[in-house]
């Protein structure tokens, strides 16, 4: 997986250029929805990363949601199955009146505008104001309600600056980053649903090894090689729901200070 804003805009020039090139020639679940014909506030908080999809449509009753490591993409494309690259980020819903993370996984017609704005809006520093950062801004995601879901349309726009609250400084400083890169939850917070334990370990949800096994059986069954590969697809998903246990939680009245929130959060 590709993490990070500035690893989103570096392939998004990337894009544009090919692109130039061709012309020329609410919810209580871990996932956050994006309902039709509502407009929904939301704040990214942390790195985003790029993820790889397939959907297993072979039982249609029950069709499962696939994640996708790098070295699994080409055998999958080489065997005519469908691989839709997606970017997720931890994210607080504004709609949702319990204060916590969730993942919203969307395409670029989601994360485009918020790219755009970072890389074009400096602070007074100079530097680029991170999105998922102290300083970032909160934004306004509305789709509308095609007949074909394929079809669907975001608008996206940026609120304002909004700085991290006590509060969310305090949910943020409940889980660190280890020596080995993962996230670390402080003790007393470990028994705390997802997303209340601090920022959602995206790599451990992504990563999960119950992908790994599924993603071999799927290949053992779908067998040889086609003779030409799929193109990827870029295109929104239906995210799963995952109900969560409800925890009190009570709030530090301490303060994180913008340097520490960077630490815990990039």
């Amino acid at each position: 997986m590709g993490n990070g804003w500035d690893t989103l805009l570096e392939e998004q020039e990337k894009n544009e250029q090919r692109s130039q090139s061709k012309s020329t020639g609410g919810a209580s679940t871990l996932f956050m929805k994006i309902r039709a014909g509502e407009k929904h506030r939301v704040r990214f908080v942390g790195e985003p990363q790029f993820v790889w999809i397939h959907w297993d449509e072979r039982d249609l009753s029950a069709k499962k949601k696939i994640i996708i490591s790098d070295e699994y993409v080409d055998k999958f494309k080489s065997r005519g199955l469908t691989v839709r690259r997606q970017v997720v980020s931890n994210v607080i819903d504004r709609k949702d009146e319990k204060l916590r993370f969730k993942i919203l996984e969307k395409g670029m017609n989601v994360f485009g505008p918020v790219l755009a704005r970072y890389a074009t809006v400096t602070g007074p520093d100079g530097k680029r104001i991170h999105p998922g950062g102290p300083q970032g801004d909160d934004w306004s995601i509305e789709s509308n309600k095609p007949a074909d879901i394929r079809q669907t349309k975001y608008t996206v726009v940026n609120l304002q600056p909004t700085p991290f609250s006590t509060e969310e400084k305090e949910l943020i400083s409940r889980s660190k980053k280890g020596k080995d890169g993962k996230r670390v939850v402080k003790e007393e917070f470990k028994d705390f649903p997802l997303g209340e334990k601090g920022l959602i370990d995206l790599e451990e949800i992504y990563n999960s090894e119950k992908y790994v096994q599924q993603i071999e059986e799927l290949l053992k069954d779908v067998g040889s090689d086609v003779d030409s590969a799929e193109s990827i697809e870029v295109e929104e998903l239906e995210e799963a729901e995952d109900v969560e246990e409800e925890v009190a939680v009570e709030s530090s009245s301490g303060d994180v200070s913008d340097d520490d929130l960077n630490d815990l959060l990039f």
